[in-house]
């Protein structure tokens, strides 16, 4: 069995002018997922960056396989762990191919699997400046989590720093 040390996403502004250039083509076509995404981006409420996704596996002698996705849009969040979730969510598009190379290097590592695992998300500096730009979404909020149990555990107070 090979052992996944971690698979992680980057995150970078990309140059917008090729995405926008595809994209507004698209949009006057009648593709309406890009005429959304357009709108977004023209009001602020969007960015587009370069995604490199990479996988680590082996417990001695480690071997990465990385796959790098140019023009993403993601919606923006002044709260960086919402964007992460979100790029989190995109990632998985890629695991059928980094599961392919993988499997070409003789690591045997499904798609599946991948997507039961956690995905470390780095946001560039350059994004997080961007992500305090645009709209004000105002209080966040659970968004669907479950309820937690508080008898399962006891809080300490907040360490001030």
């Amino acid at each position: 069995m090979v052992r996944v040390e971690r698979v992680q996403a980057r995150v970078t502004l990309d140059d917008p002018a090729p995405t926008v250039a595809r994209a507004q083509t698209a949009a006057r076509e009648g593709d309406e997922s890009w005429t959304q995404w357009l709108t977004e981006y023209e009001r602020g409420e969007a960015l587009i960056v370069r995604l490199e996704v990479t996988v680590v596996v082996g417990a001695d002698e480690q071997e990465r396989v990385e796959i790098a996705n140019r023009g993403v849009f993601i919606e923006k969040d002044p709260n960086p762990p919402k964007v992460e979730q979100q790029v989190a969510e995109i990632t998985a598009k890629d695991f059928s191919l980094l599961a392919r190379e993988l499997t070409t290097r003789g690591y045997r590592v499904s798609s599946q699997a991948l997507g039961d695992m956690y995905v470390h998300v780095e946001l560039a500096d350059e994004v997080r400046r961007e992500l305090t730009g645009g709209e004000d979404h105002g209080q966040m909020t659970s968004g669907g989590l479950p309820d937690a149990d508080a008898s399962l555990s006891e809080p300490e107070q907040p360490a001030s720093s």
